[in-house]
């Protein structure tokens, strides 16, 4: 048996206009099976039918949780429902969404293990029943997930201990509101009858007692909730009403929460109401999986699906396959029972798998730290030990480290998100060159993906600020489309850059205000910046397009300000002293080139050299690409009504990852080849620790691999190193 994920990115859209998707497929490689794009088209039936079954179900719980279904018909909802599944199975199979369709098809056998998992911050999506979707009767153990855009591994691994840790906590029986009861004795004796576990129960708690139990050092492995929950407008979309006075929010949770997760928390387990709410809440923590129900969910069948979760889960069955089986179940004995009283409409499209990405779901035995194979998994980040290297922002860093590391007997490991912390980017221009739209481009470029890398914000503020200002270009017509130039001050960005939706290294893209490159900024100003490029792993430079619509002469230096920019770039010179063999990457990034594309490239290309000689001499130790990037071709002629059609703004952050990928590549070559590998297989300390220079060589192969995705990409521009313009090297 084979295991596989799929991956669905929905992030950009809705359902009123539709969702470009992009497929990736993975096996137990780090590089994708597949990966392909296609859309799904605007679901405006969708949306009137979803509400309107949506209110009749609501009412249906509440007579069910009255012991009496009398204020609505049966028929009606069976009907509603029907409607509503047949209009979801008509909209993904649409001709747009075909091909994607057809290449899971293909790359999938009928005896894999599946994750199929949607990826997307919009709420209504994950509200549809995906589960209805004929796909998953061809894979009989194929289940589906949602997934959050922003993600992130946390979680350490787990030690080996005697049993299951879970955390129980049961709200209050009746609720504040609405006075209807919950029995929490059901829940109480399933979990006891589970094998191997350690149960902590806590009735209608306080606050302050919830908060201490989450911070208990021995560490929870599963936190389950049974009680009501609700809708807040605080901020956060979920509560629990977890005794008579008192409701709790995830951020009333949050710092204990975090420690819990620190601690080895792998699931959450919500069996209450208005469960994606707090699931998307509990996704800003980065908590690795929770199961929670997506729409109102009377007691019976909450306490049904985990009877039967549990049970399949403690028996062996993966979390996938134990979350299917139980929505069968619920299926077969409420949907259709033989006793009228024990129905349910419904009821196996509510419980959802909420999946971190970065995470790969535990088994009952990995809980327990036994035979975890997740933690060699090569999706979802290796337990393999690395070697320690310099990061690369710093060229020239001798391997004298690693040498007193293996002396001391301590060769640190780290993890390749760990090799890859505090990569830099400083991006400078003139005010009004075009920083501000090249960047809101170029992250919806890259939410898309290339080749399998895609680029999300850690904070989901910064993402939804950039999101709209995308959504703003392309939807809004006149001069209000554009941003505002940043003419003071500076902009902080900080980034998690994927593989396969598998962070490998985070960024910190720093935009200056166009006053840095003038006689404006202040001695501090200047400082800062200085500061901060010495510590960059890559410069942007942008010049806009409209300085070099003619040939270069004395102004443009004057206008693009790159006497300025120099001043900053000897600094890095000076300082890091870059090499031939470990230049330092540096794009110049044409902006608005829609502006110049009337000239030849070749004479824009040589205006450019002779702005930036320094660049490209024949002793020169940068390695520069020049990249002439645009928002839409017919811009030239409407700035305010032109469609929006991004041409290369993807391109040079791929030159960022080449680069830094290529510098980390060239030094685990160095040190393999050097005597100091040598002198640490000889050592005490590697004697116990063997595998970690067995890795070595994988480490680079995957290094080139990646490098020779990104390459394909870069043939499309020019890139300079000691004054001669190269291919691109793997």
């Amino acid at each position: 048996m084979n295991k596989k994920r799929v991956i669905l990115n929905l992030k950009n859209g809705n359902l009123k206009r539709g969702f470009t998707v992009n497929l990736q497929i993975f096996d137990e490689s780090p590089l994708p099976l597949a990966e392909i794009s296609g859309k799904l088209p605007p679901a405006f039936k969708i949306l009137k039918e979803y509400s309107g079954w949506q209110s009749v179900y609501c009412q249906i719980c509440r007579d069910y949780n009255q012991n009496q279904i009398k204020n609505v018909s049966i028929d009606d909802f069976v009907s509603k429902s029907e409607n509503l599944g047949r209009s979801f199975k008509k909209w993904i199979s649409s001709n747009k969404f075909r091909p994607i369709q057809d290449k899971i098809l293909e790359k999938l056998g009928n005896d894999d293990e599946i994750q199929i998992i949607i990826q997307t911050d919009y709420e209504l999506v994950r509200r549809m029943p995906w589960h209805l979707w004929t796909l998953l009767e061809n894979y009989p153990k194929a289940e589906i997930a949602f997934s959050f855009t922003n993600f992130e591994r946390v979680s350490k691994s787990l030690q080996p201990k005697d049993k299951v840790r879970i955390l129980a906590i049961f709200g209050t029986r009746p609720h504040m509101q609405t006075g209807i009861p919950i029995d929490s004795d059901v829940d109480r004796r399933l979990l006891e009858s589970l094998p191997d576990v350690e149960i902590e129960f806590m009735e209608e708690p306080k606050r302050i007692e919830i908060n201490d139990k989450l911070r208990d050092e021995k560490g929870w492995n599963i936190l389950f909730f049974a009680g009501h929950g609700g809708s807040q407008t605080s901020g956060y979309k979920g509560c629990i009403y977890i005794n008579e006075t008192e409701f709790l929010t995830v951020k009333g949770l949050n710092f204990s929460l975090k420690k819990a997760i620190d601690n080895g928390l792998k699931i959450a387990i919500f069996n209450c109401c208005n469960g994606l709410g707090l699931a998307e809440d509990l996704a800003k923590l980065h908590i690795p999986q929770v199961i929670v129900m997506r729409e109102v969910v009377p007691d019976r069948v909450a306490q049904e699906f985990l009877k039967y979760f549990l049970q399949a889960f403690s028996q062996g069955k993966s979390l996938y396959l134990a979350v299917r089986e139980s929505r069968e179940r619920l299926h077969e004995n409420l949907e259709y029972p033989f006793l009228k009283e024990d129905f349910f409409p419904c009821a196996s499209w509510l419980p959802v798998i909420c999946q971190n990405l970065a995470e790969e779901p535990p088994t009952w035995q990995s809980l327990r730290g036994i035979n975890s194979e997740i933690n060699s998994h090569p999706l979802y980040g290796t337990a393999t030990t690395e070697i320690t290297l310099p990061t690369s922002n710093s060229p020239n860093t001798n391997e004298g480290s690693i040498e007193q590391q293996q002396q001391t007997g301590s060769v640190d490991e780290a993890s390749p998100e760990q090799l890859f912390n505090n990569i830099k980017i400083t991006m400078l221009g003139a005010s009004g060159s075009g920083k501000t739209s090249y960047m809101v481009s170029m992250y919806s470029a890259m939410q898309t993906g290339v080749n399998g890398f895609t680029l999300t914000a850690k904070d989901m503020d910064v993402d939804l600020k950039l999101t709209a200002l995308w959504e703003k270009l392309v939807d809004v017509k006149g001069a209000d489309r554009w941003p505002q130039s940043t003419y003071t001050g500076v902009k902080n960005y900080a980034f998690e850059l994927n593989y396969g939706f598998h962070p490998i290294m985070g960024f910190e893209w720093l935009d200056y205000g166009g006053d840095a490159m003038s006689d404006r900024s202040t001695e501090q100003d200047v400082q800062k910046l200085v500061e901060h490029t010495l510590k960059s792993s890559c410069l942007f430079l942008c010049i806009s397009g409209e300085h070099l619509s003619k040939k270069a002469d004395w102004t443009t230096v004057r206008q693009i300000q790159s006497n300025r920019m120099s001043l900053f770039i000897q600094k890095i010179g000076d300082q890091l002293k870059p090499t031939i063999k470990q230049p330092f990457p540096v794009a110049i990034i044409i902006t608005k080139y829609d502006l110049c594309n009337h000239r030849f490239k070749r004479g824009i290309i040589e205006d450019v050299k002779q702005i930036f000689q320094p660049f490209f001499t024949p002793d020169s130790s940068w390695l520069t690409m020049i990249c002439p990037v645009s928002l839409g071709k017919t811009l030239v002629k409407d700035t305010e009504y032109s469609t929006i059609e991004p041409v290369n703004v993807h391109l040079p952050i791929i030159f960022a990852i080449y680069s830094v990928l290529r510098n980390h590549g060239w030094q685990l070559n160095q040190f393999k080849e050097s005597d100091s590998f040598i002198k640490c297989f000889n050592s005490t300390a590697i004697q116990n620790q063997p595998k970690r220079f067995q890795n070595l060589e994988s480490e680079i192969n995957e290094i080139q691999s990646k490098i020779k995705l990104l390459a394909q990409e870069l043939e499309k521009v020019s890139i300079f190193l000691a004054g001669k313009e190269v291919e691109i090297d793997i």
